[in-house]
């Protein structure tokens, strides 16, 4: 594993980035792209229900 991430997830997450701003219709392919991408992982509901919204909120 490098840098946290599996081999099967790596594919998934690599190029992942923060919003930059507000979207708009020419980023709106590229959002759902991503959005596609997240779902892909599968992630548990409740991953971060033990996790403070404070610690969420500050990465």
């Amino acid at each position: 594993m490098e840098g946290g991430v599996g081999t099967a997830a790596g594919p998934l997450i690599e190029g992942l980035v923060p919003c930059s701003g507000s979207p708009g219709l020419e980023s709106l392919p590229a959002e759902a792209d991503e959005l596609e991408r997240v779902r892909r992982l599968e992630l548990l509901a409740d991953l971060f229900a033990t996790v403070s919204e404070k610690t969420v909120d500050a990465t």
